[in-house]
């Protein structure tokens, strides 16, 4: 599998600018975000209702929607439904999901199957930290508390206690950034990208099978 080149020039601009003061929050706020486009097939429902709960335990949690989606909108219906204050950051929807994730202290999702892992390239490399469920495409590139933070999703299960648990470890977060960066460096730099890329397509021409001489750096274990 070829994995996405990430453009750390991108975002280390994203980093040094002001786009969290642009998104109204303090410097003590701890801002979630959910992969765009926000969807059930990333559990984005379920990081919601933990940030909910974990605001009862420890206010200052915040979550961002990026982007356009009926799933976006659902949720945005059921926080307007709850007696309470919901804290939800809503940018721009033009706003590069990538500049949104290079702000954020966590990238946070809940698949319950298989799901597209751009956004964890993007997070490891971001120093944004990872917390999500262990299906197998994240489990390929996330050791639970290596490179970022897993929990078991039991069908029929409350999630937010678990998710819950995962947000308040900050130091298990910490560590697992340090790591994170480092790898990402090395598995998702666009050199490497362009590389294997131009790889496949020889191998193509050549009639060799597509993964010649194509290793996938990612996988941990």
């Amino acid at each position: 599998m070829i994995r996405p080149g990430v453009d750390f020039a991108a975002i280390n601009r994203a980093r040094r600018g002001d786009l969290r003061t642009r998104l109204g929050l303090s410097r003590e706020d701890r801002l979630v975000i959910v992969p765009e486009p926000v969807s059930r097939r990333t559990g984005a429902i379920d990081v919601f209702y933990a940030i909910v709960l974990l605001n009862h335990i420890e206010p200052g949690w915040k979550i961002i929607l990026p982007g356009r989606s009926r799933e976006r909108e659902r949720i945005l219906r059921y926080a307007r439904a709850i007696p309470i204050e919901t804290p939800i950051v809503l940018p721009n929807a033009d706003e590069p999901f990538e500049n949104l994730l290079a702000v954020a202290d966590v990238l946070a999702m809940a698949p319950p199957g298989d799901v597209d892992t751009t956004a964890v390239a993007w997070a490891m490399a971001s120093g944004t930290a990872v917390i999500a469920s262990a299906v197998y495409a994240v489990a390929e590139m996330v050791a639970n508390r290596l490179n970022g933070l897993l929990f078991k999703r039991t069908p029929g299960r409350f999630l937010a206690p678990a998710l819950v648990r995962c947000l308040r470890d900050r130091e298990g977060q910490r560590k697992a950034i340090e790591t994170a960066r480092g790898q990402a460096y090395e598995i998702f730099g666009l050199r490497r990208y362009l590389d294997q890329t131009l790889q496949l397509y020889d191998n193509l021409s050549a009639g060799r099978p597509a993964t010649t001489d194509i290793t996938d750096s990612a996988m941990v274990g």
